[in-house]
C-alpha cells in the first residue's frame, strides 16, 4: 500500500482504486488526480473527476495496473472514464436488480 499512497498522478492522468468487476466494465473510485493538462493558449484544463468520485470504465481502461492481492489499483488517463457514477445510479442498480 505504501508504493499506491506515494503515486503523484501528472498531466491528466488519473489513480483509481477497483471497487467492482462488472464484465464490461469496471466501477471504481478515484484516489489521486493530476493537475490537468495545457491548453493551446497555455491555460491549465483541470482534470474531469476529483478525489473521492465513483466512476465507471470500459474494461480495456488504464496503463498500469497495481493488484496488492487484496486490492486492484490503475492509473489512467482521464478521457479513459466513460462516467462519473452519481447516487441514483445505485437506487437503480438496487431496485432493477443491476
Amino acid at each position: 500500500m505504501k508504493l499506491i499512497e506515494s503515486i503523484a498522478p501528472l498531466l491528466d492522468d488519473v489513480l483509481v482504486q477497483v471497487l467492482t468487476d462488472h464484465g464490461t466494465w469496471l466501477e471504481a473510485v478515484v484516489i489521486a488526480a493530476g493537475p490537468g493538462t495545457p491548453n493551446k493558449d497555455g491555460v491549465i484544463a483541470p482534470p474531469t473527476v476529483n478525489v473521492g468520485d465513483r466512476v465507471m470504465l470500459g474494461r480495456l481502461a488504464g496503463k498500469l495496473v497495481f493488484d496488492t492481492g487484496s486490492d486492484r489499483f490503475m492509473l489512467l488517463v482521464n478521457s479513459d472514464i466513460v462516467a462519473k457514477i452519481q447516487e441514483k445510479l445505485e437506487m437503480i442498480r438496487t431496485h432493477t436488480g443491476f
